[in-house]
């Protein structure tokens, strides 16, 4: 009997005869049960059932690309350790600008990931980062993928503002039931399951359906939904910016993202042996289904792995992972489930859905004023285009080029002297940082000293300049703005001036231009204009020679040639 049916046959006039008072205890059980919402169907807990119920056509698809996904994390990982040992080893040579090296022009993007990987800690916790809100309970309902998308928003709104993800949790209720995720005016109900790709893009169209909890708490029910709004209250702190979300192919792609945003939304497929694994190991490994049937297809946050146990502390020296690997997912069935609500799961689990193409996304936020910055930026006192810093302690090399918008290589290149270690946060010493962003500089605190002269002797000339290079080129009304820049001498030598030559090689017309020095011991860089391109004539290659010098005299030139229709490589004259 249908619930409705039940309240309309009691709302009848009494019948002739009363029924036997054994049997009121029973119909009264009955209508509670009836009244009681009823558990979600074993085919969906937010998601559509996959393909087929065993391993068929959509799980060998699955498992297919779990190997794949696990090859290309294995091939980042074995990279990663190779550019930390040569880094090591010799910094200057393993991040020079020749375009074989790890740092060079044409390393591709699965080294350039690599690099990123190996600049970054081993481990990483979300939880320990203060990105995690509080564990979520669905009870009864399909809410997961709502769940998961919330947990997302929260964290990576409190990445993008540098607070604690649990000071403000968003409604489930009001997103899953009262129109985040349905068309326009449409409720969803108890038992409507929704994709992760819907769930993402309801919230991309209707931003407003995102309203604080304590406006609309968590209480399902399998009549009409309870959109009896306490408040509309939005996050103030979310209505001054604006939500986006991306889609995610590669491992390292989401491992990037949960390192800058917390957490990504991702399926997860429930087999018959998933729920007594953990009931068995709430710390274990999950390895995906072995002989098992499929149930459920479900929504969680994925995590990167973390050697850490809920609730987190942050380790002195966290120690690697498994040779496998492992993802932490964050679950919605309650902080008694698992460890605390949150469960592993292999890197080599095949079947289980995690990554898939169509359902892994990542949300971000964009403040419209954006925080300040934990960096206090002095002005380089020869180089316009670069800054004096110090990272934060504790901070990685990976997390500042993130931090300052800046690229990583840039980075590394200009700081070999003081940057030893990948392995390691950066050192309590001064980094040089280029070409920042116009925004980044206003972010950052003042100056508080301008940055002390180190000691150097005059008695000899100093050595070549180092690392010529092509900052930038661009087409300026016509005609080409090149930007060359070139790090310190090596040596104790002081530096007083750089002089640099500008050769065409066309016309042999050369400009000599004089860069004196306030801190001898600071790198260099010019700018220059070309003459407006002729048209039809090909564009001019220049000859940059650049001599370090001082009272003692001069060092050997060090040049760059510059095709400014074609740049080609540095070399020593």
């Amino acid at each position: 009997m249908a619930a409705g049916a039940a309240a309309a046959a009691f709302s009848q006039a009494p019948p002739p005869l009363r029924p036997p008072a054994p049997l009121l205890p029973a119909l009264l059980l009955l209508l509670l049960l009836l009244l009681l919402p009823a558990p979600p169907p074993v085919s969906a807990q937010g998601l559509k059932k996959a393909a087929s119920a065993g391993l068929g056509a959509d799980s060998v698809y699955t498992k297919t690309a779990a190997v794949q996904q696990n090859a290309a994390l294995s091939r980042l990982t074995s990279q990663a350790e190779r550019f930390t040992t040569l880094f090591k080893n010799n910094p200057a040579a393993a991040c020079s600008r020749n375009s074989q090296t790890m740092c060079g022009s044409s390393s591709g993007s699965e080294s350039s990931d690599a690099l990123t990987f190996a600049a970054s800690p081993q481990a990483f916790d979300a939880r320990a980062q203060r990105l995690a809100s509080p564990v979520r309970d669905q009870g009864a309902c399909t809410t997961c993928t709502a769940s998961a998308l919330m947990s997302a928003v929260e964290a990576a709104v409190a990445a993008a503002l540098k607070r604690d993800a649990r000071e403000k949790q968003y409604s489930v209720q009001n997103f899953h039931f009262c129109g985040g995720v349905g068309s326009p005016g449409e409720l969803t109900g108890c038992s409507t399951s929704v994709g992760v790709d819907t769930a993402v893009k309801g919230m991309g169209e209707r931003p407003k359906s995102i309203i604080l909890d304590r406006c609309l708490p968590y209480a399902p029910s399998n009549f009409q939904p309870n959109c009896d709004r306490k408040c509309n209250d939005v996050d103030p702190d979310l209505s001054a910016g604006r939500i986006g979300f991306t889609k995610l192919g590669s491992p390292m792609e989401v491992q990037k993202h949960i390192r800058d945003w917390g957490g990504v939304i991702t399926r997860l497929d429930i087999w018959s042996d998933f729920k007594p694994f953990f009931k068995a190991s709430r710390s274990g490994v999950y390895s995906g289904p072995s002989s098992a049937v499929f149930q459920i297809a479900h929504s969680v946050l994925l995590l990167p792995n973390a050697p850490a146990s809920q609730p987190p502390t942050p380790p002195a020296a966290p120690p690697p992972p498994p040779a496998s690997g492992y993802w932490i997912f964050k679950n919605s069935w309650g902080p008694d489930w698992g460890m605390g609500g949150y469960g592993k799961i292999s890197y080599d689990a095949t079947g289980t859905g995690i990554l898939s193409p169509d359902d892994t996304y990542g949300i971000i936020f964009n403040p419209i004023t954006p925080p300040r910055l934990s960096y206090r930026l002095c002005h380089h006192p020869t180089r316009r285009e670069c800054y004096i810093t110090r990272a934060p302690p504790g901070t990685w090399p990976s997390k500042m080029a993130n931090d300052l918008q800046m690229n990583l290589k840039e980075l590394l290149r200009d700081n070999t002297r003081v940057i030893k270690d990948l392995s390691k946060p950066l050192p309590a010493a001064d980094l040089v940082v280029c070409d920042l962003q116009d925004g980044i500089p206003k972010r950052a605190a003042p100056c508080a000293t301008p940055t002390p002269e180190l000691a150097c002797t005059e008695g000899a000339p100093p050595s070549s300049v180092r690392d010529v290079h092509l900052r930038s080129i661009s087409d300026v009304g016509g005609q080409a703005e090149l930007r060359v820049a070139w790090g310190l001498p090596k040596g104790n030598a002081c530096v007083r001036q750089y002089n640099v030559q500008i050769l065409n090689i066309e016309t042999l017309k050369s400009t000599k231009v004089v860069i004196p020095l306030t801190n001898s011991n600071a790198a260099g860089s010019i700018v220059f204009k070309t003459k407006p391109f002729v048209p039809g004539r090909p564009r001019p290659v220049f000859l940059i020679q650049v001599v370090a010098a001082n009272k003692a005299g001069a060092s050997a030139a060090q040049s760059l040639s510059v095709n400014t229709g074609k740049v080609s490589s540095v070399f020593d004259g």
